[in-house]
C-alpha cells in the first residue's frame, strides 16, 4: 500500500516538471539561414490558376402573358339578335361574320334610297344641261345639286345601317366572350362579343430601377412556361416612369404565337441577356466567410502568401459558381484543398495538380 502511494507521488511530480519545462523553455521553431519559417512547419495546400471566361449576365424576372389586343364588339344599330354563327373559343378571321341582327325593313330603305339617288341624278343632269344652254338659272342648278347630295347621304346611311346588322371580326383572333343570346334585343352601344388577338402574344413584367438602365427595346428575351415550353421574343415596350407604389418599371415582351399554344394569363419566367462579363468559375464549396462576414475565396500570391479576396457572385448553380473576375487574378492562384485551415498572411507550400501528376 505504501509503495503504491510513493509510486503515484513520483508520477505526479514527473508530469508537473514536464509541464513547467514546456512553459519555461518553449520549443523553438527551426529557421533557415534567412530567418524564415522552415519547410517542415509550412502547411501544404493545393492550388489552381484563377482561369477567366466570358459569360452573358442575365436578368431573370417573373411575369404573365396577355393578349396583344382585346376588343369588345358593340351594337351599332338596334334590333333583335337572329343568329350567332361562331361558338365561344373559336378561332376567327378578319371580317368573318360572327352574329346577325334582324334586318327588318333596312334592305327596303336601301333600295328606296338608291332610287332616290338615281332620280336626283337625272334632275341634276337636266338642270345642268339647261343651265349650260342658258335656259335655267343658277339657283335651280344649285337646288338640284343639293338634292342629289342629300339623296347620296341618305343612301350611305341606309347602307351602313344595313351593314351594321352583321357583326364581323375586326382582326384574326379568338372569340373569347359572348355577351348575347339569340332573341336578345340590343340597342346601340350594347356589348355583343369579345375578340382577342393572341398572335403575337405579350408578356408583362416589372423591373427594379437598378436594372432598367441596362435594358432597351428590341433586346432578345427567353420565355419559359410551367409546362417546360420555351419561346423567344423581344422587348417591345418599356415604361418611361416608375410606378409610385413599387418604384418598378413595366416592360412588355412579344413572341410569335401562330398556333395559339400560349394562353392569356399564364405565369412566365423571363430571362434577358444583359451584358458580357468576365468571371471565374469555381466550386460552391470554395466560397468561405471571413471574420467580418464577407463572402470570398482564399488565394496565394507569387510568394505563396495567403490572402482572402471578397468576391461578387454572378450566378449560382448546383455544380459551380461564377464570381466576378478579380483585377489581379493573373498573379493569384485559388486554394482548392486546405483553404479551411490557412490564415491570412502566412506562407504555405502550394502544389498544383500538374505538379502532383494529376491531369
Amino acid at each position: 500500500m505504501r509503495s503504491s502511494y510513493v509510486m503515484s507521488l513520483i508520477i505526479a511530480l514527473a508530469v508537473g516538471l514536464w509541464v513547467v519545462s514546456a512553459v519555461v523553455f518553449p520549443p523553438v521553431e527551426k529557421q533557415d539561414g534567412d530567418g524564415k519559417q522552415s519547410e517542415a512547419s509550412v502547411m501544404s495546400v493545393r492550388v489552381e490558376p484563377l482561369n477567366t471566361e466570358m459569360i452573358t449576365e442575365k436578368l431573370s424576372i417573373t411575369g404573365r402573358t396577355q393578349a396583344s389586343r382585346e376588343t369588345v364588339l358593340r351594337a351599332e344599330t338596334s334590333g333583335k339578335i337572329t343568329e350567332i354563327l361562331v361558338p365561344k373559343g373559336t378561332t376567327v378571321k378578319k371580317d368573318q361574320v360572327l352574329a346577325k341582327i334582324e334586318v327588318k325593313d333596312r334592305a327596303l330603305r336601301v333600295k328606296e334610297a338608291k332610287e332616290n339617288v338615281a332620280r336626283a341624278e337625272i334632275e341634276y343632269n337636266a338642270a345642268k344641261s339647261l343651265s349650260n344652254k342658258g335656259f335655267n338659272s343658277k339657283i335651280k342648278l344649285a337646288t338640284t345639286r343639293t338634292a342629289l347630295e342629300s339623296a347620296r347621304t341618305l343612301l350611305k346611311q341606309a347602307e351602313i345601317d344595313l351593314a351594321n346588322t352583321e357583326i364581323t371580326a375586326p382582326y384574326d383572333g379568338v372569340l373569347e366572350e359572348k355577351h348575347i343570346e339569340i332573341g336578345d334585343f340590343v340597342s346601340t352601344g350594347n356589348p355583343l362579343l369579345t375578340v382577342v388577338d393572341l398572335d403575337p402574344m405579350e408578356a408583362v413584367a416589372y423591373v427594379a430601377e437598378q436594372n432598367i438602365l441596362g435594358l432597351k427595346e428590341g433586346m432578345p428575351v427567353s420565355l419559359s412556361f410551367l409546362n417546360d415550353m420555351i419561346r423567344t421574343g423581344e422587348i417591345s415596350f418599356m415604361a418611361s416612369a416608375a410606378m409610385d407604389e413599387t418604384r418598378t418599371f413595366r416592360i412588355e415582351m412579344t413572341t410569335d404565337n401562330a398556333d395559339y399554344s400560349i394562353k392569356d394569363g399564364l405565369t412566365v419566367q423571363i430571362v434577358i441577356p444583359v451584358k458580357e462579363q468576365a468571371v471565374h468559375k469555381i466550386l460552391p464549396s470554395q466560397l468561405l466567410l471571413n471574420d467580418e462576414g464577407e463572402v470570398g475565396i482564399y488565394v496565394v500570391d507569387e510568394n505563396n502568401v495567403v490572402h482572402f479576396k471578397p468576391v461578387t457572385v454572378i450566378e449560382n448553380a448546383v455544380d459551380y459558381t461564377y464570381i466576378k473576375k478579380l483585377t489581379e487574378s493573373e498573379k493569384l492562384r485559388l486554394i482548392t484543398v486546405g483553404q479551411h485551415f490557412v490564415k491570412v498572411g502566412e506562407r504555405v507550400e502550394a502544389a498544383s495538380p500538374e505538379k502532383d501528376g494529376v491531369q
